[in-house]
């Protein structure tokens, strides 16, 4: 079928950025986590930061 062959494409396409996207936010996420940890105390903000990092996931 000639004619579906522009639809896989971009179906593919589509889902090639969404991944990569999907992938980008993750790596920001926990470059970000990692840095707010290291830069800060871990007893004084571990709490804080868990109950953020949950309320971020809950929104996705």
């Amino acid at each position: 079928m000639p004619h579906m062959m522009p639809m896989m494409w971009m179906l593919m396409l589509i889902m090639i950025m969404f991944f990569f996207f999907m992938m980008i936010s993750m790596l920001y996420f926990f470059s970000l986590s990692n840095y707010t940890i290291s830069s800060s105390t871990m007893k004084l903000h571990h709490h804080t930061y868990s109950s953020q990092k949950i309320n971020w996931i809950w929104k996705w």
